[in-house]
């Protein structure tokens, strides 16, 4: 990855992903990703599986991290999204459970820096629940 032509130099550490299509996609367009992992539930531990060695590795630190979660469940195209309000905060569903497990990475390894993709969504599940506190009383 050339970033941006300013000397910055970038090293796929690694990438998190759940189907094995897409996780062939990433080993096909970044060769040079050292790690390639199937769950976010696994960034948590001090070891897990590299599907792209089929071997037992640390889950390194990163200095900055890059990433996003599955939105499915609370995206505007998906017509049950409002009985998943709640998923980011509670750790539910496929949504929560993405969310939940780069959280734990994060509070794991400690990223000096973290660039999150926006879900414009969870924007919803944030208004819908100040507004819930305001209706429970609260400021």
């Amino acid at each position: 990855i050339q970033a941006l032509n300013s000397g910055l130099k970038v090293r796929h550490a690694f990438s998190v992903e759940l189907n094995p299509a897409k996780r062939s996609f990433i080993t096909t367009l970044f060769p040079d990703v050292q790690h390639v992992f199937s769950n976010t539930d696994y960034m948590k531990n001090e070891t897990a599986l590299d599907t792209k060695t089929g071997m037992v590795v640390p889950v390194v630190r990163v200095t900055l991290l890059i990433g996003g979660f599955s939105c499915t469940d609370i995206s505007r195209l998906n017509i049950y999204s409002h009985q998943y309000r709640q998923c980011a905060a509670t750790g539910a569903g496929k949504s929560g459970g993405t969310l939940r497990g780069m959280m734990d990475y994060i509070l794991k390894h400690s990223p000096n820096y973290v660039i999150l993709e926006n879900v414009e969504a969870v924007n919803d599940v944030a208004s819908q629940a100040r507004a819930e506190s305001r209706d429970c009383g609260n400021p």
